[in-house]
C-alpha cells in the first residue's frame, strides 16, 4: 500500500511513518512537508491513500483536497485536524474520513486500510 502523508509539522512527519510502518508492514510511506511538494509527488507517483492536515501554511487542506481530486480523483483522502468539531469548519464533501488530533494510531490504521480497500474496489 502506497501512502502519501502531507503535513507541515516536521515532528508528525518524523513520528507517524515509523508508527504506521510497524502496523502496516507492506506499506510504502512518502512524506511531504508542504502541500506543493505533496502535489508534486501525486503528479509523479500513484498512491492508494493520501493523509493530509486541514490547517497548513501555503494552502489549506480543503483546497489541497480539491487539487488532489483533480490529479487523482479516485485516491481517498483522510484529513487529520486538531480543529475541534465544535468550531464547525467546512470540510470538503469528497473526503474519505476526518480524523481528529490527538488520534489513536490503531484507529488511524483501520481508517487507512478501509480507505485503501475502497480505492481498490472503486469502478
Amino acid at each position: 500500500m502506497r501512502i502519501l502523508l502531507i503535513d507541515d509539522d516536521p515532528l508528525l512527519l518524523e513520528a507517524l511513518p515509523p508508527a504506521l510502518a510497524r502496523r502496516l508492514p507492506h506499506s510504502n510511506i512518502t512524506t511531504a512537508l508542504c502541500p506543493q511538494d505533496g502535489l508534486h509527488h501525486l503528479a509523479q507517483e500513484r498512491f492508494d491513500v493520501v493523509i493530509t492536515d486541514l490547517l497548513m501554511s501555503g494552502m489549506p487542506g480543503d483546497e489541497l483536497t480539491s487539487r488532489i481530486k483533480t490529479l487523482a480523483h479516485r485516491v481517498p483522502v483522510i484529513l487529520i485536524t486538531g480543529v475541534p468539531e465544535s468550531l464547525g469548519e467546512v470540510l470538503p464533501a469528497d473526503l474519505f474520513a476526518v480524523v481528529r488530533k490527538p488520534f489513536d494510531i490503531a484507529a488511524l490504521v483501520q481508517t487507512i486500510v478501509a480507505a485503501s480497500d475502497s480505492s481498490h474496489s472503486a469502478p
